[in-house]
Formats: structure tokens, C-alpha cells, sequence
């Protein structure tokens, strides 16, 4: 009877050591993809920043679906993408970021990590009309086998953004910047 228990807890025990090798290795593996999806949001930020939106788009894939912080705003396709965040450009003259952290997304009934990246962004900003803005900027991406952004969630105060736009005199401000009808 003991060397049955015994056999027992030693195969329970080498069950175990498996199980908790194979669960880590796949958190390690999606650990690895978060921090090479993280570098595509990085240049994605750094692309915006140059206005270089040529580069900005190769962050994207072809579908990318986008969905904006601004109320009524149905942008989808990478055009209207862009259109949006040149609206940006179009009442600032200089954009940095003061600080940026990445986190992984979790898969939300296992809450590992599944390689996506969450970004919080601290933005500063100088307006055409010399005034400086500092704003704060949660996003999530997810991403395909290639790397390439297929999901895009944006979170700010893009009210007050559009604001600043009405009183930096812009009348018909570019993408977004324009209030939704």
C-alpha cells in the first residue's frame, strides 16, 4: 500500500511539473509576440509623431478595424484612419510623448496573455497657436500572424480635442476633428 501512494505522488507530482511547463511556455511564447507587437505600436506612435503616415500605415493590415474615442465616428477603412489622425496635424505643430507604458492583453476567460498590446500615453502637445496641451491616451491592438494591427481601440477626451480645434479658428477642421452630425 505505500509503495502505491508513493508511485502515486510521484506521478501526480511529474503530472503536474508537465502540465505547469507546457501552461508557462505558452505564456512565455505570448509574452515574446506582446513584446515584438509592442515595437509595431511604438513605430506606429513614432510614425504619427514625423506625420509620416506612409509609414504609419504599415503598422495596419489591409482590414483593420478601427474604432474611435469621438461619438458617431465610423471610421473603418485605413483611409478614414488616416483622415482622422491627420485631423491632428491639422491644430498641432509639435507632438511628444512624455511617457508610455505597454501592457499584454489577456485572453478574457484564461487571463494569460495572448499578444496583444495595451498602450497608456501621456501626450504632449503644442497647438499652432503656441498654447501647450498635455493629454492622456488608452488604446488596445490586436494583432495577425504578420504583426500587423487588425483591431485598434482608442480612448481620450476627443471633445475637448475638437474644441481646442474650434478655438485654434480651424472652420472646417480636418477628419474627425469636424463633429460628427
Amino acid at each position: 500500500m505505500k509503495k502505491l501512494i508513493l508511485c502515486f505522488l510521484v506521478s501526480a507530482s511529474l503530472i503536474a511539473c508537465t502540465n505547469q511547463e507546457t501552461k508557462t511556455e505558452t505564456a512565455d511564447a505570448n509574452i515574446a509576440l506582446f513584446k515584438e507587437n509592442s515595437k509595431v505600436v511604438q513605430n506606429g506612435f513614432d510614425s504619427f509623431i514625423k506625420n509620416d503616415f506612409d509609414a504609419w500605415s504599415e503598422s495596419f493590415s489591409d482590414t483593420a478595424k478601427y474604432n474611435s474615442p469621438v461619438l458617431g465616428d465610423t471610421s473603418s477603412t485605413q483611409s478614414s484612419i488616416r483622415k482622422n489622425l491627420e485631423g491632428f496635424h491639422a491644430i498641432t505643430k509639435e507632438f511628444k510623448i512624455a511617457k508610455v507604458v505597454y501592457l499584454p492583453t489577456v485572453d478574457t476567460l484564461t487571463f494569460k496573455p495572448d499578444g496583444g498590446v495595451r498602450s497608456l500615453v501621456e501626450w504632449n502637445m503644442v497647438l499652432l497657436n503656441g498654447d501647450k496641451v498635455d493629454m492622456k491616451y488608452y488604446a488596445y491592438f490586436k494583432f495577425n500572424s504578420d504583426h500587423k494591427i487588425v483591431s485598434a481601440n482608442e480612448f481620450f477626451d476627443a471633445g475637448s480635442y475638437i474644441k481646442l480645434a474650434t478655438e485654434a479658428g480651424k472652420p472646417e477642421p480636418a477628419g474627425w476633428l469636424e463633429a460628427p452630425s
